[in-house]
């Protein structure tokens, strides 16, 4: 019964944003035009290949909106548009396989794995140079990380789509790319999430043996649990990470920073930062809106990391692949509420979750937020993450509280904030070319072609703008 209100409700909400849903899928066609006509490095047969896997994709998700949703839901082709555009601009060996993974997301709406046939179909009709066996791996593991973001998320703080984004992208990390291909700070996110996964099943273990064979006092469990992470996660990460070999990981990583004066200048700054005003901004939160404190950390994140960037960008990268998963390792302490530092996790996290947060039982707007920064260094470094949150979005978000009068056909989103976006992002992004050599290979009029028609995405979308917006701008920052 409640099903079924649930999906009354959001046909109504489909119904009030079918200007939202046209605007969006517009402004994604423009760069796959691009992309298809003019990257010579593509060869046709790819992109045939491509087009005719994109098809197939369509019809599915005509069929599971037809017959499971009751309605067209736009964000169903961000799953496979992100992956497929990423791919294209980064690395095109991986286009048709990340294409094929995106069917995943009809499985997870089904509850029951019906696309997996066609799933193997596809790959074997795409003439692949991935082995069977890989490509096997490659879907067994999309498909269980999915079925994971799922139930802890609870389709409340992570929708099907959400889930399926992000299982791609950790089966790229996890499995499709080469370990001797790896930049140092690469291995480091990649070992560092592997052993973070170990330590989370060493834990399930622990709990589903515990239930089994005894029942200890709640705390106890809980202080039991908080061990294994605390280390057990330090002693995988040893075993998963391996940069030299006389060097523990944490010994390499002491050497790294101490060996050079301008990564000792950078680690202070950030610590100096981070003791004095992390205090400050807690203290001063009551005298502020949620949304403005929300969006003073984005601006704080912003400076803290583009200037550095550019004097040392393998130091921040680390820094970065190191922060990911001691988010998600703080998150999983809330979550579960570890003593005994879980509870105060958990009050000192709700009291910045905005209605997003609230909605479902994870809190990961700033997973969300070092993610969207984290990932177009990663790949490129470019700082389109950095300009769209930590300037773009916060002065979107104030002016369009503060001064918006006109709003978005069907949104709350006001016209006023999209203009502040575009114009803000073009700015800086203007100053951050002409100051510190960023943006060396985009002309003046192409940023601001990027900037206004990620402005109009922002504005009409509903995916969640920290990982939307700063990978939209990388796909077209890309497009040559």
């Amino acid at each position: 019964m409640h099903k079924v209100k649930d999906i009354e409700k959001d046909k109504l909400d489909y119904d009030s944003n079918k200007f939202m849903s046209f605007v969006q899928a517009s402004v994604m066609s423009l760069p796959c035009i691009w992309l298809y006509f003019t990257k010579d490095a593509i060869s046709l047969a790819l992109r045939e290949c491509a087009s005719k896997i994109m098809i197939g994709y369509l019809l599915g998700a005509l069929i599971i909106c037809r017959l499971v949703i009751g309605y067209f839901k736009i964000e169903l082709l961000y799953v496979l548009y992100l992956p497929i555009m990423l791919s294209f601009s980064f690395n095109t060996k991986v286009v048709i396989i990340n294409s094929i993974l995106a069917f995943n997301v009809f499985n997870t709406y089904l509850n029951v794995p019906w696309f997996l046939p066609l799933q193997f179909l596809l790959y074997y009709m795409s003439n692949q140079e991935i082995c069977s066996n890989n490509f096997c791996i490659a879907l067994m593991i999309n498909y269980t990380l999915s079925i994971f973001f799922k139930k802890i998320g609870q389709l409340k703080s992570l929708d099907h789509e959400v889930c399926n984004i992000f299982s791609i992208l950790l089966t790229n990390i996890f499995y499709l790319t080469e370990t001797s291909n790896m930049s140092i700070p690469f291995k480091i996110l990649h070992g560092t999430l592997s052993a973070l996964i170990c330590a989370i099943l060493i834990n399930y273990i622990i709990s589903m043996l515990m239930k089994i064979l005894f029942k200890p006092h709640v705390y106890i469990q809980s202080m039991i649990l908080s061990s294994v992470i605390v280390l057990g996660f330090p002693l995988l990460t040893d075993h998963f990470i391996q940069i030299h070999d006389c060097m523990t990981p944490l010994q390499w990583l002491i050497n790294y920073i101490t060996t050079s004066d301008i990564r000792l200048k950078i680690f202070f700054t950030w610590l100096v930062t981070l003791v004095t005003l992390v205090p400050a901004f807690v203290m001063l939160q009551s005298h502020v809106s949620l949304n403005t404190s929300r969006k003073i950390w984005h601006f704080l994140i912003f400076l803290i990391i583009t200037i550095p960037f550019k004097y040392d960008p393998k130091f921040v990268k680390i820094a970065l692949a190191g922060i990911i998963p001691l988010f998600l390792c703080i998150e999983y302490i809330r979550f579960l509420k570890l003593e005994p530092v879980g509870s105060y996790l958990d009050s000192t996290l709700h009291s910045f979750a905005d209605e997003r947060d609230l909605q479902g039982p994870l809190i990961i707007s700033y997973i969300y937020l070092i993610l969207g920064i984290s990932f177009p260094l990663f790949l490129y470094d470019s700082p389109v993450g950095l300009v769209s949150l930590g300037v773009g979005d916060s002065l979107a978000s104030i002016i369009g509280k503060k001064f918006g009068r006109y709003r978005w056909p069907e949104s709350e989103k006001t016209i006023e904030g999209t203009v502040a976006f575009i114009g803000s992002t073009f700015v800086v992004c203007e100053i951050l070319k002409s100051s510190l050599n960023y943006f060396e290979n985009t002309n003046w009029y192409k940023l601001f072609i990027i900037c206004f028609l990620s402005g109009i995405l922002e504005g009409n979308s509903i995916l969640n703008d920290n990982i939307l917006i700063p990978s939209f701008m990388l796909i077209c920052e890309r497009l040559q």
